[in-house]
């Protein structure tokens, strides 16, 4: 079961960049260049959250533990590649890296450990990974705008109806896949 995801390295870049906000907020000042700076990082991690998804890439890490069997679905599509992936047996183990086995075919992708010893009570799978759209799709650049505008205009602190309709097709309904 997946146990923990963290993100270990944030995207070099929003997929909305201030002046694309600023626009679409009709500003024509530079008061508020910070919070809406603020406000479209703050926007699309709700909106990664409401679709777990990455929106753009980013370096994340995946812990699964317990009894584990083939596949593992890989958190927060779009997979782009491994950067490295390591399992302990138990806790008096010594962690070992190991070329992983992903699916890409499907998303989201999934990682194969049926090569890997049996994992004891507190043994665990972990996998680093870049994740992410380099060219985030209209639609949920748009949601980000939407949310930045409300957020802004109204105090509005979460994702607006009207963002998460946009964002819905993309959103990734699973068990325990992050």
């Amino acid at each position: 079961m997946l146990s923990a995801l963290s993100v270990l390295a944030s995207p070099a870049a929003e997929p909305v960049s201030l002046a694309e906000a600023k626009e679409f907020l009709r500003l024509d000042h530079d008061l508020d260049d910070n919070l809406i700076t603020g406000l479209i990082a703050s926007a699309r991690v709700w909106a990664e959250e409401y679709t777990r998804r990455a929106i753009v890439q980013q370096t994340i890490r995946a812990v699964w533990e317990g009894e584990l069997a083939s596949p593992l679905p890989i958190p927060r599509p779009p997979f782009v590649s491994a950067v490295e992936a390591a399992y302990r047996v138990d806790a008096g183990a010594t962690e070992q890296t190991f070329t992983p086995e992903i699916m890409t075919q499907t998303e989201p992708a999934s990682l194969w450990v049926d090569s890997l010893p049996a994992l004891g009570a507190t043994g665990y799978i972990r996998l680093d990974y870049k994740a992410g759209y380099s060219d985030p799709p209209g639609p949920l650049k748009t949601a980000i705008k939407l949310a930045v505008q409300a957020a802004y205009d109204q105090g509005l602190y979460e994702l607006p109806a009207n963002a998460r309709a946009l964002l819905s097709p993309y959103r990734i309904i699973w068990g325990d896949g992050g």
